[in-house]
């Protein structure tokens, strides 16, 4: 997958070659309900980005599997799976 990754905070860290948000500048709920936010993947730090698409928004953990290759795993739609 070749998405753009992008965060909203001006700290950020770089792991296998994304950018992620780090743990003091996580995504909230309110954040989420009230921008406006354009395509592209969001971190909010430890592998968990939301994904923003003209179809709707979708959590998705993003992690290095076997041999260091990148692996997605989706966890549900937004607003449905929310923050916790």
């Amino acid at each position: 997958m070749n998405a753009a990754i992008s965060t909203r905070h001006s700290g950020v860290s770089h792991h296998m070659g994304i950018n992620m948000a780090r743990a003091s500048n996580k995504l909230t709920d309110t954040w989420l309900k009230r921008s406006k936010i354009d395509n592209g993947i969001y971190g909010d730090g430890d592998g968990l980005y939301l994904r923003v698409q003209g179809s709707g928004r979708s959590w998705v953990y993003i992690y290095a599997g076997a041999g260091g290759k990148r692996r997605e795993m989706g966890l549900g739609a937004y607003p449905s799976v929310g923050l916790a």
